[in-house]
């Protein structure tokens, strides 16, 4: 059986995308510049209220996996959609060695982030990449193009 990874597939017009994915499920945010410091101080706070990192993706494997806590059940896809990327950038800014670069490129304005989430509930783990700029991506995607392992997400924006 073919697994299929999904990757951005337009770059974005207004900001930074962040694709976020887990197993089947993946949602693709856009970060728009006008919009990046309110994500980035929303995305620290979110960040500095999880009982680290473990916590933290166990939380983003349920919110995209589509099973929320009980304040957003009756939230409009685009309230979760807007909540799920802040939470994934708030996960790409506080762990490991991206945090700086990423911060500098969303208020910059450009780029790419993948947050791909493996494991379970109980043993979660993430492999984070940071893209400077579409066209860095675009020649990490030449690769991936060839084989055809590539299928596009539907995109939201970050809103408050």
């Amino acid at each position: 059986m073919q697994t299929y990874t999904p990757y951005p597939k337009n770059p974005s017009t207004v900001g930074t995308i962040l694709l976020t994915s887990y197993g089947s499920f993946a949602h693709e945010n856009e970060i728009p510049k006008s919009c990046a410091a309110d994500a980035l101080r929303i995305a620290k706070e979110l960040a500095d209220s999880f009982d680290g990192e473990a916590h933290h993706l166990g939380a983003l494997m349920l919110m995209i996996s589509d099973f929320p806590a009980e304040p957003l059940l009756k939230a409009s896809a685009a309230k979760k959609g807007s909540l799920l990327g802040v939470t994934s950038l708030g996960y790409l800014l506080s762990y490991g060695s991206t945090g700086g670069k990423a911060k500098r490129i969303i208020e910059a304005g450009c780029g790419v982030f993948l947050v791909r989430m493996s494991g379970d509930i109980e043993n979660p783990k993430a492999k984070i990449e940071v893209f400077s700029s579409w066209s860095e991506y675009q020649k990490f995607l030449e690769p991936i193009l060839k084989i055809g392992d590539f299928y596009p997400v539907k995109t939201s924006s970050f809103s408050e």
